[in-house]
Parts: structure tokens; C-alpha cells; sequence
């Protein structure tokens, strides 16, 4: 119950501390100031998990993705002049580990219908669309006007922002971010709540970096050797690049400095402390994650939640080393920022 509270040191100790490590946000205030002036409108723009094609649940991504997802779904309804709403019911509602704070984005009661838009991967989220939401009058080019809108999204566009419906001085303020603004302002919108075993893991975390005057977070997805169905993400050898990475740092810097190694590989996990553990502190968690939306089993919610506070613990190190995928990407974005990888993406 102490945890549950509107307010327990736990929630405070990790924001506090991911504020105190974010870059400056200009365009942060401008968009919870939209939302929140939109938030008593008749039409929605509802980002929604709850995709079901034939009575089946379909997928619409991990972590990550939905965090994306949601991020090009709150633009739309910036673009649109609409309520903003979360859908997030599976595999736990997301309000039982990230309430709403500065906006309420939770699903309200409504008495207009809702068309759905289903915009998962690029043959959903087509060139039709992009340029409908980038440059066209959104509600007339979709018939959706007099209706709200259901969408199952999957990508980030920022582009959206672009669209002629924003007018003026805000339009080009907005042009000019990109995507660590734009969905640090979503995960602004949250604040975890983390139960008691979690709370006890960040509280080790925190305690165990501060034992360091450096801390550096290196995440690396294989895919193929995760406890999931999910396709090779990258070759195993570019872990290498992260730690050669890492090692400059501490090399550089003269300090004393952690390494957390996080993967969605048990085996990698003992292989990079066996292979690095002499010549730097490095540490892993053994928790069981899951992928949030292909994981299946009883550990599947218990994983999913640790999925959430583990790319909370990767946003609260200094330094984040990131491979392929978007999941600790999504973490440096928390703080309004990219990570450090070993191919240019931006």
C-alpha cells in the first residue's frame, strides 16, 4: 500500500534521478501545454495495444515500439487538435506501473465512435499515410472528421509535425526537434511505480553505481538467443564494439567506472563477464525479461515488468552503448538524448 501511494520515495529517487541526468527539453513544456489543452475535447486520438484481428490478439511491438507508436500517435492529436488517450491493457494495464503525471492520457468514457488505423510496420504505415499525416488535412483525406480515431502503431514520425494543419511560429519550433525530444516528452508523462521487489532492485542499483564516480550502461540484442520467438537482431561479434567503447571511456575519463551489461541473452551475460570481469567492474542482473508482446507463459507479466525498470535502471548510467534495436535507445530518449552506437542512425 506504502507503494502504491500518490507519492513514496522509490517513484521520487528514479525520477529525480533521471531529470538530474536529462538534457534540456524546450519543446517538453510546449507539448504537455497542447495535450493539456486538448484534454476536455469531444475527439480522440487513442493509441491502443488491444489489437484483435479475427478474435485473435495480434502483435503490435515490444517495449520500444509501443513507445514509439504512442509518441507519432500524441503528435497526430497535437496535429489534430484532439484528446489524447493510452490503451494499455496487455499483458497488465500500463497504469499499474506508469501513472499518468502532467497529463492524463488515461481512456475515458465516450459517446462518438471510434474508427480504427491500423499502422503497424511499413506495409500498414504506408506512403499514403505518411504523406496524409505530413502534409495533407488529416480528417478529410480519412473521412474521420466527425469520429475518433483507434490506432495500432508500431513507428516513430516526427514528419507528422510537419503537417500544414500547425500553423505559424509553433510549427517551425516543432520542425526542429527530432526524435529524443519528441518522445522524451511522451516518457515524460510517466512516472514508474514499481512494486516492492522491484523498488528493492533499483534501490540496490542506484546504491551499487554510486559506489562509482562513473557508471556506463551497454545493451545488446541478440534476438535469436532470447527466451522468444524474435529474429536475429545483430552478430554477436559487434558486442565487442560496445565494451571497446566502454574501455575507451574508462581509459579517457582516469575514473572509477561500472559497466552494466544488460541483453536479452543469459548466455552472453556470462560470456562478456568472464570475458571483461578482469579488466573492468562489471555487473548483470539476473532477472527474467520478456518481450512484451511475444513472450507466452506464467513469467510473462512478472518479465514484462522487469523489461520496464530495466530501461529505467540503462536511462539512470551515464554513459548509454546501445546495438541494434530501439529498446536502450528508448532509454537515452528518456533523458532527451541519443546513445552512443557503432553505426550512425541519425
Amino acid at each position: 500500500n506504502y507503494l502504491k501511494n500518490e507519492k513514496n520515495i522509490y517513484s521520487d529517487m528514479i525520477s529525480n534521478r533521471v531529470k538530474k541526468m536529462s538534457k534540456k527539453n524546450p519543446l517538453n513544456k510546449v507539448i504537455i501545454d497542447k495535450l493539456n489543452e486538448n484534454k476536455n475535447k469531444k475527439l480522440v486520438v487513442r493509441y491502443s495495444t488491444e489489437y484483435f484481428k479475427h478474435n485473435k490478439r495480434k502483435t503490435v511491438g515490444g517495449f520500444a515500439d509501443r513507445i514509439k507508436g504512442a509518441t507519432s500517435a500524441m503528435m497526430l492529436s497535437i496535429v489534430m487538435n484532439r484528446r489524447f488517450e493510452l490503451e494499455w491493457e496487455f499483458p497488465f494495464p500500463l497504469k499499474e506501473i506508469l501513472t499518468s503525471v502532467n497529463y492524463d492520457w488515461t481512456v475515458r468514457p465516450s459517446k462518438i465512435g471510434f474508427k480504427d488505423i491500423v499502422l503497424i510496420d511499413n506495409r500498414n504505415y504506408n506512403d499514403e499515410y505518411r504523406h496524409i499525416f505530413n502534409k495533407g488535412d488529416i480528417g478529410k483525406l480519412l473521412d474521420i472528421e466527425e469520429v475518433s480515431i483507434k490506432t495500432y502503431w508500431n513507428i516513430f514520425d516526427e514528419e507528422i509535425m510537419n503537417n500544414p494543419l500547425l500553423k505559424g511560429n509553433y510549427n517551425n519550433f516543432l520542425g526542429s526537434m527530432g526524435q529524443p525530444e519528441l518522445v522524451g516528452s511522451l516518457l515524460s508523462l510517466f512516472e514508474y511505480r514499481p512494486n516492492i521487489i522491484e523498488a528493492a532492485i533499483a534501490y540496490k542499483f542506484i546504491s551499487l553505481i554510486d559506489m562509482f564516480d562513473d557508471s556506463i550502461a551497454i545493451h545488446f540484442r541478440t534476438g535469436g538467443d532470447g527466451e522468444w520467438e524474435d529474429p536475429e537482431m545483430d552478430s554477436r561479434d559487434n558486442v565487442h564494439k560496445l565494451f571497446d567503447k566502454g574501455l575507451n571511456i574508462i581509459e579517457n575519463s582516469r575514473k572509477k567506472t561500472c559497466i552494466f551489461f544488460a541483453t536479452d541473452s543469459v548466455k552472453m551475460k556470462k560470456e562478456m563477464v568472464n570475458i571483461y570481469g578482469k579488466r573492468c567492474d562489471i555487473f548483470i542482473l539476473n532477472i527474467p525479461i520478456a518481450h512484451i508482446d511475444r513472450t507466452e507463459g506464467k513469467m510473462h507479466i512478472i518479465g514484462s515488468r522487469f523489461s520496464i525498470l530495466e530501461n529505467f535502471l540503462i536511462s539512470m548510467c551515464n554513459h548509454i552503448l546501445s546495438g541494434k534495436g530501439a529498446y536502450s535507445v528508448i532509454a537515452a530518449n528518456r533523458r532527451n538524448e541519443w546513445p552512443w552506437r557503432y553505426y550512425k542512425t541519425h
